[in-house]
């Protein structure tokens, strides 16, 4: 600890997680640092006063999704007293609430209404808690939830665009018919928060969620935090586990084996060596896909939603996630029916067959 006291002007819970987790992230690039520290926040170890002495540090440092996570995971798991919640809430939205997100909120016209949301969310949960007897009388987990959504908004991939098709379709869809995810949200970071948008959307129109990940610190930590109740979490790989699948499928969101950029974490690319036997790489990444494609559509229901996160069209040529699985739905007669925030939309024709062949 003397030795990493010395390394920098790091904040000192910072210090802290880089100790005990991997010492040798202290000097690596900004997201190798984030992603370590925000896959930390969801661990079981942490005890909840340093639950909430994380939050604080990421709302200090302009990590909101993750101080609102951690704020949520302290009130949630902690129990604390009526008195204990103000004081813990205070704490982190103070710290959220400092010049820097103001700033944003004013020089970018596209996140000014997100931050005013999220400025009446809070206060709306500091009412709450102030007006009640009880903590118990508090619906925390609906207010954070909200919280948690209305960050998870700000630069959002593909699935932005997948839960606005599925609002779109939703008349038509059957409720019987599952939302199910492959590749489910990793770190707390701003943009990623796939799952818990999914989940909860699908919680509220009375769809049943799977969520399946490769990483099974992951699905521990999704079902700690989600639960099980009209939820289903499946750890393994994506397209093995598809392949086995035999309910309805209303909407499929394929965001697994990740593409190559250079910001994937040493965590991160452990958990696909173990898996796969190789680093990370574009080849096994759309080939991956396509099999899930393949494997996923047999049971999606005519007019379901498919959804391909990481993928865009470069000078002709479909690249990242889906620069297979694309070309070779559109031969299927597939009609792309939207591609935006770098992801694609199909929705099923119903003259597709049910076991398509590669």
């Amino acid at each position: 600890m003397q030795n990493l006291q010395t390394a920098g002007d790091l904040p000192c819970w910072e210090r802290l997680v880089y100790a005990s987790l991997r010492p040798d992230v202290l000097k690596a690039p900004d997201f190798e640092r984030w992603q370590t520290a925000t896959k930390l926040i969801r661990s079981p170890e942490l005890s909840p006063p340093q639950v909430l002495a994380a939050a604080i540090e990421f709302a200090r440092q302009g990590r909101l999704v993750a101080a609102i996570y951690g704020l949520s995971r302290f009130l949630r798991e902690n129990r604390p007293r009526r008195g204990e919640a103000v004081r813990a809430t205070c704490l982190v939205l103070a710290a959220v609430n400092d010049d820097r997100l103001r700033r944003k909120a004013a020089s970018e016209e596209g996140t000014c209404l997100m931050y005013f949301a999220f400025q009446k969310g809070c206060v709306e949960l500091l009412l709450d808690l102030l007006r009640s007897s009880a903590i118990a009388d508090v619906p925390l987990a609906d207010h954070m939830q909200r919280l948690e959504t209305l960050l998870g908004q700000e630069g959002a991939h593909g699935h932005a665009l997948a839960l606005r098709w599925i609002e779109q379709q939703l008349p038509s869809l059957p409720r019987e018919g599952w939302l199910v995810e492959v590749g489910c949200t990793r770190e707390i970071i701003e943009g990623q928060n796939s799952t818990v948008q999914l989940a909860t959307f699908a919680q509220h129109h009375g769809m049943p969620f799977a969520g399946i990940d490769l990483d099974p610190e992951n699905i521990r930590a999704l079902r700690r935090e989600l639960g099980d109740q009209g939820r289903r979490w499946l750890q393994g790989k994506g397209e093995e586990l598809l392949a086995h699948w035999q309910e309805p499928i209303a909407v499929l969101y394929l965001d697994a084996y990740d593409f190559w950029h250079r910001s994937h974490s040493k965590i991160r690319e452990e958990v696909y060596n173990e898996a796969y036997g190789t680093a990370i790489n574009d080849n096994d990444c759309q080939r991956i896909h396509l099999i899930a494609v393949q494997q996923g559509i047999r049971t999606l229901i005519q007019g379901g939603i498919l959804a391909i996160d990481d993928t865009w069209l470069d000078a002709g040529i479909w690249q990242g996630k889906g620069g297979l699985a694309v070309p070779w739905l559109l031969q299927q007669g597939w009609s792309l029916q939207e591609a935006a925030n770098r992801a694609v939309v199909f929705l099923k024709p119903s003259n597709s067959a049910m076991h398509p062949r590669p």
